[in-house]
């Protein structure tokens, strides 16, 4: 932003050393002592060249400065003391030459009419008269002194006169000055502010033209041009959510004329990305001069993450309210049956409580899936890397799932290859993931092989996976396996329980252990679940 102008740096500007003080002075001593024996005055050609570049050495630098910030308040005394000293050197009888000389001396002050100034140009004018009758060789006549000090009187009040008058609008110029610097520190004070700010900001005039921005309006709009000036429809398209109409915020701000706050729009970037947005607009008086002159401060923040979230999160509620209500109904269904009087034999009651047996393990299992993945995404679960032999992982797992492989008709196999190295995984973590793994392998497998296979990945991964012969899965469901609550429309999936929620958790405690997770599956064939494991160093 421009810098703002103050008077105090013209007085830094002017200020001069001792040597160019003293200099200047003698200057001014000598010019009054060949005015006053009249060789300059019978010479006006002299007298006015002295005078004019005198007068050029102390105004134009000032008159260079102010009109270099003339758009930024540019102090009408300046104009009223230049015209001033052209009405002493032009209309002020010359013959009067020490009033001449004196008004001279104190308005063409470096000082720039102070009392140092006035102090000064009395002293060389005194000194100069004092100097006069040695110039002329002859003595001093007591008739010019007392006309002398007469002169002098005049000179010094009416130059205290100006110097009172200087000194008054000084201080007006002063707070004029202060109240400049306390306008442009508050408002430094306010763009810092802006600028600090992770949300967009934008103001606007009445009609929607940008005034100022911060930086983050450039990160949302994805754009480094300079925005000033420019219309903020050109930049800000947004998009009813729910009706998908334009919807033009700074139109409803003028119909309206008051305060908006949506967090149901859309705002489409320039990289063809979606984002939800909240957008709050404040209208404010710009102008305290003209009477309706209003624009608005517009705040603008990308929410996409946080709608996301609380979508994910009523679907989680709605589905897991579903996935509960279902088995408990069940579950309390057949154990009222087997409580009822109508159920005599034994094996009726153990069918009916064998029923509500299995859906109370699912409200178990679905109760330790949402536990597990609640601990998951808050960080809460165990991550430590530790050096593991890869046969041991494999062959543990073989041992406890056997069983529950040969109970449904179906015989687990051991694929190792050779030269397998070690591991360097959480082991409670990667025994969860291949833990489901195996279960959907058991679970959608009507007959064939479950095989359990471990090979080196490249030089930097083991991967550990489970291949079957089941129903398999088509490439359309193939690809959202992974999502929370995923479960494929295939009759045959629907025909076994399942919370859809098994294989995002594995794919969230995959990248708590710097491992990646993927799968492979052909319709009727088979499917091959798989985890990339680092190696372990040695």
């Amino acid at each position: 932003m421009p810098q703002e102008y103050t008077f105090s740096s013209y007085d830094e500007n002017i200020h001069r050393d001792y040597v160019t003080r003293v200099v200047e002075i003698s200057i001014y001593v000598i010019i009054s002592l060949l005015f006053i024996n009249g060789e300059l005055y019978s010479n006006s050609n002299w007298f006015w060249a002295i005078i004019g570049a005198a007068f050029l050495y102390e105004f134009m630098p000032l008159l260079s400065e102010r009109f270099r910030s003339i758009t930024h308040r540019l102090p009408t005394s300046v104009f009223n003391y230049s015209l001033f000293a052209l009405l002493i050197i032009f209309y002020i009888p010359v013959g009067n030459s020490l009033v001449l000389i004196g008004f001279l001396l104190v308005a063409m002050s470096s000082y720039w009419l102070s009392w140092l100034g006035l102090i000064t140009s009395f002293f060389a004018i005194t000194t100069a008269y004092a100097l006069a009758p040695l110039y002329q060789l002859s003595s001093v006549n007591y008739d010019d002194l007392a006309n002398l000090i007469l002169r002098v009187f005049v000179m010094g009040a009416l130059g205290a006169t100006i110097v009172g008058y200087s000194k008054q609008d000084q201080k007006e110029r002063r707070k004029l000055v202060d109240f400049s610097n306390e306008a442009s520190l508050e408002r430094n004070r306010i763009v810092s502010l802006i600028n600090s700010m992770a949300d967009a900001v934008v103001a606007t005039d009445q009609d929607g033209k940008i005034q100022l921005y911060n930086g983050a309006a450039l990160i949302l709009f994805n754009t480094n041009e300079t925005l000033t000036g420019k219309n903020l429809q050109e930049y800000l398209k947004l998009k009813d959510k729910e009706t998908k109409k334009a919807y033009n915020i700074i139109a409803e701000a003028q119909k309206t004329g008051r305060i908006i706050q949506r967090d149901d729009v859309l705002y489409k970037n320039n990289l063809k990305e979606t984002l939800n947005i909240f957008v709050n607009l404040a209208p404010v008086r710009v102008s305290v001069t003209e009477e309706g002159q209003t624009g608005y401060i517009i705040l603008l923040r990308d929410i996409t993450k946080e709608k996301t979230i609380e979508e994910q999160r009523d679907e989680f509620i709605s589905i897991v309210s579903h996935e509960l209500r279902t088995p408990i109904a069940i579950t309390e269904a057949n154990i009222s049956t087997a409580l009822l009087p109508s159920v005599k034999t034994l094996k009726q009651k153990n069918d009916f409580l064998e029923q509500a047996h299995k859906n109370i393990v699912f409200l178990a299992s679905l109760v330790n899936d949402i536990t597990l993945l609640a601990h998951a995404e808050q960080g809460r679960l165990d991550t430590t890397l530790t050096k593991e032999n890869t046969s041991t992982v494999i062959e543990e797992l073989h041992s406890n799932y056997e069983t529950q492989a040969k109970d449904a008709g179906l015989k687990l196999k051991i694929k190792i290859a050779k030269s397998t190295p070690d591991i360097m995984t959480n082991t409670e973590r990667l025994k969860e993931i291949l833990q489901d793994f195996i279960t959907n392998a058991i679970k959608y497998t009507d007959k064939g092989t479950v095989t359990i296979e471990a090979a080196p990945k490249g030089r930097k991964y083991v991967r550990l996976g489970i291949r079957d012969t089941g129903i398999g899965i088509s490439s359309s469901d193939l690809k959202k396996v992974f999502e929370k609550f995923y479960r494929s429309e295939d009759f045959r999936t629907r025909e076994h329980s399942g919370t859809g929620l098994g294989l995002y958790i594995a794919h969230k405690l995959a990248a708590l252990i710097s491992a990646k997770i993927g799968a492979e599956s052909e319709i009727d064939k088979g499917s091959f679940f798989y985890i990339d494991v680092p190696v372990a160093k040695d």
